[in-house]
């Protein structure tokens, strides 16, 4: 058996009519089927969701859906055969998802999308000095305590959805525009730029994978291989980004997180993060908690009018 496809391919008696039966078989899937795939990143992924996702890699490369499915006749003929060749395999040969997509890519290159003009890059964020400013959008009221009743507390804890400044977890329910694209929620955005620079099809597919923002975690977690090599370095920076674009863009957060005053901000989390909060013990790094504090005193020295 051929351990690689361009081989496989080329091996006598392999004809363009034998990929006919993929084509036969799963029809609906050339006709741009809107199904999402789904796949484990294991061997054994079936037909069906293989060859939604090598399609999507098509699309995303410049090929259009079209009511006429035979329009992508191509692509879904490579991947019959890029999945049967995958199965024949012995198990000790099979190539993990990401080298096998990379492969395909790689010795069958798909036509390039036309380059559209480069959009300006979103400000960056540094981690020290002034904020840059992030466009405003309409957005939900915040769910926090009045300016009133917020001042003078030494400490506000955040994390359940049923208690006061929620709104502050990157899990409430206010979009966020960023690099002229909208996340559903500021984790959407935060799990994207794991993979934003160096794999934008999975940042892609993290953004619009649903609204709840469970689902951008899992997701982002089953592909953890492929977060970038640095996370662990830029991922405070990164964070302060986030929060910076989400209050900026939603004035009534603003006006909360102003409205907290001195107060130390917590986010109040299980044992399962220590990083981002204060861990099972209380005594864990807070970050989320310390870049919206970093952000309040940012807010403090800017124009009330911003």
């Amino acid at each position: 058996m051929a351990t690689d496809f361009a081989s496989y391919l080329a091996k006598p008696g392999m004809k363009k009519g034998q990929e006919y039966p993929m084509v036969q078989t799963y029809p609906e899937l050339a006709s741009g089927s809107s199904t999402e795939p789904r796949f484990s990143g294991e061997p054994g992924e079936d037909a069906t969701n293989f060859v939604r996702t090598i399609q999507k890699i098509a699309f995303a490369q410049g090929r259009r859906r079209d009511d006429d499915w035979q329009a992508d006749y191509a692509v879904t003929c490579l991947a019959g055969s890029a999945m049967r060749w995958y199965c024949d395999l012995e198990d000790d040969k099979r190539l993990s998802w990401s080298d096998l997509r990379r492969s395909l890519l790689q010795r069958f290159p798909l036509a390039p999308a036309p380059t559209p003009p480069p959009a300006a890059p979103p400000p960056p964020m540094p981690v020290s000095g002034p904020f840059s400013k992030p466009p405003k959008s309409k957005a939900p009221v915040g769910l926090g305590l009045t300016h009133n009743t917020a001042q003078g507390l030494r400490s506000i804890h955040f994390y359940e959805i049923t208690k006061p400044f929620y709104s502050f977890t990157n899990s409430s329910m206010h979009k966020v525009r960023f690099d002229g694209k909208v996340y559903p929620t500021s984790e959407h955005l935060f799990q994207s730029l794991k993979f934003l620079e160096h794999e934008p099809m999975l940042a892609e597919r993290i953004r619009v994978i649903g609204k709840q923002p469970e689902m951008a975690r899992r997701e982002a977690h089953r592909f953890s291989s492929e977060v970038r090599e640095d996370w662990r370095e830029v991922r405070i920076h990164m964070m302060e980004q986030v929060v910076l674009f989400k209050f900026y863009q939603h004035p009534a957060l603003k006006a909360e997180l102003l409205a907290t005053g001195d107060a130390e901000l917590v986010l109040d989390s299980d044992a399962e993060d220590a990083f981002w909060g204060n861990g099972a013990d209380g005594k864990g790094c807070n970050e989320l908690g310390k870049a919206l504090m970093k952000l309040r005193s940012h807010l403090r020295s800017r124009p009330a009018t911003e």
